[in-house]
C-alpha cells in the first residue's frame, strides 16, 4: 500500500497520474460522468496509443506481448530439450 506523499512507492501510477492531470487540464469543470470517461479514454491512450521514451519508445501493450511472447519462446525451448 502506497504511502501519502511519497511517490517513489509506484513511480508507474505517478506517472500516469500525473499524465492524465497535464493532458485534462479542464477535468475539474466536468461533470462526474464526463470527468470519468474522460479519466477511461485517457488509460486507454496511454497503454493502447501513446510511446513511452522509458520503453524505447514502444507502446505499452506492444511492450507487454513482446515480454510475453519472449518468455513463451524460453518456455518452448525449455520443453524442447529437456
Amino acid at each position: 500500500m502506497s504511502r501519502p506523499g511519497t511517490p517513489s512507492d509506484n513511480p508507474h501510477i505517478e506517472s500516469l497520474w500525473k499524465t492524465i492531470k497535464l493532458e485534462l487540464d479542464n477535468i475539474s469543470k466536468c461533470s462526474t460522468k464526463e470527468a470519468l470517461r474522460k479519466i477511461v479514454e485517457e488509460i486507454r491512450y496511454y497503454n493502447t496509443e501513446r510511446m513511452h521514451s522509458g520503453i524505447d519508445y514502444k507502446i505499452p501493450i506492444e511492450k507487454y506481448h513482446e515480454n510475453r511472447e519472449l518468455e513463451l519462446v524460453k518456455q518452448r525451448e525449455r520443453s524442447f530439450f529437456a
